[in-house]
């Protein structure tokens, strides 16, 4: 095709990640997570002002498919998916037998370790830092909706909740690791209770729509600072090898 979306070489077909497409139950989720967008936020919150869009294929039909009325999408180049590299477009058996031992240093290190001629999740921070800076610059106190991927939602968690390392491995382990399909993460820099607006996107709630219309509780992003103890015990959770 114009775009090299598919090339066929030792018997099976490669694609990049730019033009992975959604599935039927995707194209589902998408409608779902539209469903809630216009049901129980636009009604409350009012219309978004500014469409961002991942520009892959999966990122334009989630778009299209979330049915937001007079929507016009901007594709920005920062908020595509991390990328895998050469590990993208190989069967899972491939990749779980010649790089066994790529995913064993993801699971011990997954927020710098890089795929073999692709990115880190550090690096996919430094794109989310970008496209912050931009909403700040171009898009500040407006209603911004983005359409990006389950990685790339991490990054920006990394980056707006300001999360140390230690932070994110003791989630990133925990029981909400994944990040399910057309899952909507709401930030916001009005307080929940007060209403009064603040400076910065200070507070959150998630909802999967796929599981339930109901999102979770709003909760207080804490932009904190470690005290010369906490770096410390932070450091002591890993064992010394080496002590003179």
């Amino acid at each position: 095709t114009a775009l090299r979306c598919v090339i066929h070489t030792w018997g099976w077909v490669f694609r990049y990640s730019k033009c992975f497409r959604l599935t039927d139950p995707g194209i589902e989720q998408a409608k779902m997570a539209g469903e809630w967008l216009r049901e129980r936020f636009i009604p409350k919150y009012g219309a978004f002002e500014v469409y961002l869009t991942s520009g892959f294929n999966r990122g334009f039909e989630t778009a299209g498919h979330l049915g937001l009325h007079g929507a016009l999408w901007e594709p920005h180049m920062q908020i595509h998916e991390r990328s895998w590299g050469e590990l993208v477009g190989r069967p899972h058996c491939e990749k779980n037998e010649r790089f066994a031992h790529v995913f064993a240093h993801r699971d011990e290190d997954p927020l710098f370790h890089q795929m073999p001629g692709g990115d880190s999740m550090a690096s996919a921070c430094l794109r989310a830092r970008e496209a912050i800076r931009d909403m700040r610059e171009w898009h500040f106190g407006k209603r911004v909706i983005m359409v990006t991927h389950g990685e790339m939602i991490w990054a920006f968690r990394i980056e707006i909740e300001a999360l140390a390392p230690w932070q994110f491995y003791d989630m990133y382990f925990g029981p909400k690791a994944r990040i399910p399909n057309c899952y909507i993460m709401h930030y916001s820099r009005r307080d929940p209770e007060t209403t009064v607006v603040g400076k910065h996107l200070e507070w959150v709630r998630e909802v999967s729509p796929t599981d339930s219309f109901e999102p979770t509780p709003w909760r207080q992003v804490q932009h904190r600072l470690w005290s010369n103890q906490e770096l410390l015990e932070a450091a002591e959770r890993t064992k010394r090898i080496v002590h003179r």
